[in-house]
């Protein structure tokens, strides 16, 4: 079932990413969480830049409280998605 598009967030969708995303560190500052959206399923890898090159974040920083707010990236066909977005609109907090 296609899901339609929705920014919409739920205390479950945090703890289903907990349990089923995995954490792929490629070097120094670059982390990937890999995993399915907890609202639409689809597989979705979510790059998370520590820092860039000059030592500036590049990423909305949260590296100090090991939270970072995940969306869904994914690019399977969501009715009413905005043109130009990406994903199904589901968004959570995901703790490193």
């Amino acid at each position: 079932m296609i899901l339609p598009y929705l920014e919409t967030t739920e205390p479950g969708f945090a703890d289903s990413a907990a349990d089923t995303f995995v954490i792929h560190e490629h070097g120094v500052g670059l982390r990937i969480l890999c995993g399915p959206c907890p609202r639409c399923s689809a597989p979705i890898d979510i790059p998370l830049f520590q820092e860039t090159v000059k030592g500036t974040r590049s990423h909305p920083s949260t590296a100090t409280s090991g939270i970072e707010t995940v969306m869904c990236t994914c690019q399977e066909p969501h009715e009413g998605r905005p043109e130009g977005r990406v994903g199904c609109g589901a968004y959570w907090n995901f703790l490193l």
